[in-house]
């Protein structure tokens, strides 16, 4: 269950990363340096993604609290 909701809120931090660089994208004035920033943090919030299916309790337990207050800091107004 541990391993399900760290996956989880790695997902939800991607999809958010996702939708930014699709909103980006279609922007009148794209921002190249943004979608490339946000890309990155996609690409890396995929790698921890990729690592949770070796990693032990404590690394998930790192990794889905990172996750967690990132997603919160993002959906900040």
């Amino acid at each position: 269950m541990a391993r399900d909701q760290a996956v989880n809120v790695v997902r939800a931090v991607m999809a958010w990363y996702a939708g930014q660089v699709t909103k980006e994208r279609r922007a009148p004035m794209p921002n190249p340096a943004r979608v490339e920033e946000l890309t990155a943090a996609w690409e890396a919030a995929r790698a921890d993604q990729n690592r949770l299916a070796e990693a032990d309790p404590e690394e998930m337990a790192r990794v889905a609290a990172h996750y967690a207050g990132r997603y919160r800091e993002l959906r900040e107004p």
